[in-house]
């Protein structure tokens, strides 16, 4: 089984899109809220080299940010769920 966890801000509305998107595409994640965790919302950007977020990692790998996800949600599918 995959680790998928999506790293998100609280207050974000783009976090909150795709946490929705992907509830109702029934995937199976770990929410994981950075707002107040600076160490980790930090050691998260400096792993994938993106600095806004959400940010889905699947088994400590990147996959993308809120739109590059929902606009590739197939190929994703099929390469990393």
């Amino acid at each position: 089984m995959k680790n998928i966890e999506l790293y998100y801000l609280s207050y974000c509305p783009f976090c909150q899109k795709l946490k929705g998107f992907l509830e109702e595409k029934k995937v199976n994640f770990t929410l994981v809220d950075v707002t107040e965790n600076l160490k980790l919302k930090e050691e998260i950007k400096s792993k994938t080299g993106h600095q806004t977020f959400p940010q889905l990692i699947v088994d400590s790998e990147f996959v993308g940010d809120c739109s590059s996800v929902i606009e590739n949600f197939d190929t994703i599918k099929n390469e990393y769920l």
